[in-house]
């Protein structure tokens, strides 16, 4: 039996939590949504969900089958986009997620470009430091920093960041330049306090490789307050290219042992553009993808100019 529209319908039902909430949504009434929801329970031989006056909750096999509904959903969709995209300009809401600081300081640059040369597309843009479920959030591509990339999504890689040693002239003035890794004061590297990164301190030159642990005074989980304390003074940031590029620049911080290079949690990484691994993608996010890509290309000749100079 043709099932398709009855677990859209219970896939609305699930997300909206609730009967009423998702016959608003979808221009039905409460009871259509219901007997819709029945129809599917009917077929399946059990209860999707579990209902009560006040509430609805999904059953251990509902959320099976509201995963399996979610990509019907999902692929309804591409469906719609490929129609959609057949000898047409890029168009529709775009929604892209990126890690809060690379999308402040790298990616927002670059939109202004992208949305001129694209008037009929609509941004959603949702900076946020964590990964997002692509279908189940309907986000058509995520941006993210990463060693290990999740399996099962397209990745485009957009250039590569490496973590750099920093601090003020005025800390330098009161602190010295360090020559090598022991002259580190271990409480004044600031710690950054998420995701995968530890107190561990790795350097390598050549092959001699330094490793010290850190007993930072200051943690902080954001790499742009990091730099602000690091320009106050306050002590030496560990900061992705991105966040420190312009202020080295600048000149209101200055790189410490240009010559090594961090490694374990603080190596280099690659900043990915992720996205469904389906040969229809719509217009919108296949134009999207290319220009961030040029973009990325750009971004690691200059990291490459950068780092060939200081080695000079």
């Amino acid at each position: 039996m043709e099932l398709v529209p009855e677990m859209l319908v219970f896939a609305r039902v699930v997300d909206a939590q609730g009967f009423s909430s998702a016959a608003r949504q979808l221009g039905l009434s409460t009871s259509a949504v219901s007997r819709s929801v029945g129809r599917l329970e009917a077929q399946v031989g059990a209860r999707l969900l579990q209902r009560t006056t006040r509430s609805v909750s999904v059953t251990e096999l509902g959320r099976e089958v509201y995963q399996r509904c979610v990509q019907i959903a999902a692929l309804a969709r591409e469906v719609q986009a490929l129609a959609a995209s057949q000898g047409a300009a890029p168009g529709g809401r775009l929604r892209i997620s990126a890690p809060a600081v690379l999308g402040q300081v790298w990616l927002t640059p670059l939109l202004p470009g992208f949305l001129r040369a694209w008037p009929g597309v609509e941004l959603d843009l949702m900076l946020q430091d964590r990964m997002v479920d692509l279908v189940s959030e309907s986000v058509d591509a995520v941006i993210r920093i990463t060693t290990d990339p999740p399996p099962g999504l397209a990745a485009r890689p957009l250039f590569e960041t490496r973590y750099r040693l920093v601090a003020s002239p005025a800390w330098l003035q009161r602190r010295g330049l360090p020559q090598e890794p022991a002259a580190l004061d271990p409480r004044e590297l600031m710690y950054l306090g998420y995701g995968s990164f530890d107190d561990q301190l790795v350097l390598s030159r050549g092959a001699e490789t330094r490793q010290l642990q850190m007993k930072s005074r200051i943690t902080v989980s954001n790499t742009l307050a990091m730099l602000a304390l690091a320009q106050a003074g306050e002590g030496i940031a560990l900061l992705p290219d991105f966040t420190a590029a312009q202020a080295l620049r600048e000149g209101s911080v200055q790189a410490l042992l240009p010559d090594w290079t961090l490694g374990g949690a603080y190596r280099p990484r690659q900043v990915l553009l992720l996205y469904p691994p389906t040969p229809w993608l719509p217009a919108k996010v296949r134009m999207f993808i290319d220009h961030l890509v040029v973009a990325g290309q750009g971004l690691d000749d200059a990291y490459t100019m950068q780092g060939q100079a200081r080695e000079q």
